[in-house]
């Protein structure tokens, strides 16, 4: 689906007439939480059971990190005796690990962001018709542009990981900058690059409010991760509802997002 803007930063109006349009200015970030705190209290329940398949993937990750890397660091090792002792044998342990960190986390990228993406979808359904979130929430819709939202998702991991080798700033602002992008890929279905071009205007309209805005969401996944035994799936939920609660504000939600300054 094509962007309708000629200039995003702009806040040029879509061709399409929207739905719901957003008010001029971002929202008050008081009744975001608000919002975000209302629809939680009334349908705690569905928002906890649509979470738990994410409890599943945390703990495949968390196996997978510790067997795959230490097995292949010590097949390295192994390996690095054999062709050359001990002097090669800390360079196979290195390489050992390092490719098996990167299968490791390629291959927890590519289900969870897919299962992220479709939770999010069911969020979204759930705030415009009221449809309560199930725990197949992570799989209704997995398929669905998944080539836009795996390339979008390798793209938002390299970038923070290159950026968090300079002092984690840089990371932290990559991430802030494409905060709104992966939910215009899932709601309104743009492209990667007008995705990253409409959360990257929004960032350049707002600064201060943007930042403000990913520091809290950031914040409020932190608090909720360290809830024991059910914090992962309420990160996998609730984050995504208070991040969609700002898309809507902020974009609308018709056919093609609004930008209004």
């Amino acid at each position: 689906m094509s962007n309708p803007y000629e200039d995003l930063s702009a806040g040029a109006a879509p061709s399409a007439t929207s739905a719901s349009s957003p008010a001029a200015g971002p929202p008050s970030v008081a009744d975001l939480v608000s919002k975000t705190a209302s629809t939680v209290m009334e349908d705690f329940v569905p928002f906890l059971v649509a979470g738990l398949p994410f409890l599943g993937v945390v703990f495949v990750a968390v196996f997978a990190a510790l067997f795959g890397i230490y097995g292949t660091m010590f097949a390295g090792i192994l390996v690095g005796q054999a062709v050359g002792g001990d002097e090669l044998a800390g360079i196979g342990a290195i390489v050992g690990a390092l490719g098996s960190t990167f299968v490791v986390l390629t291959a927890i990228l590519a289900v969870a962001a897919p299962m992220q993406a479709s939770v999010m979808r069911a969020v979204w359904n759930q705030l415009e018709t009221g449809e309560k979130l199930t725990i197949s929430a992570g799989f209704s819709t997995i398929t669905q542009d998944l080539g836009k939202v795996i390339g979008f998702n390798l793209l938002l991991f390299f970038g923070v990981m290159v950026g968090s080798l300079f002092c984690y700033l840089p990371g932290l602002a990559v991430a802030a900058a494409l905060v709104f992008a992966l939910p215009a890929i899932v709601v309104h279905r743009q492209s990667v690059g007008s995705a990253i071009s409409l959360s990257v205007a929004h960032l350049q309209a707002h600064p201060g409010w943007h930042l403000g805005f990913f520091g809290l969401s950031m914040v409020l996944a932190m608090v909720l991760s360290y809830i024991p035994f059910i914090g992962y799936a309420l990160v996998a939920t609730i984050h995504p509802l208070f991040t969609l609660l700002a898309y809507r504000e902020i974009f609308g939600t018709g056919e093609y997002p609004e930008v209004r300054d």
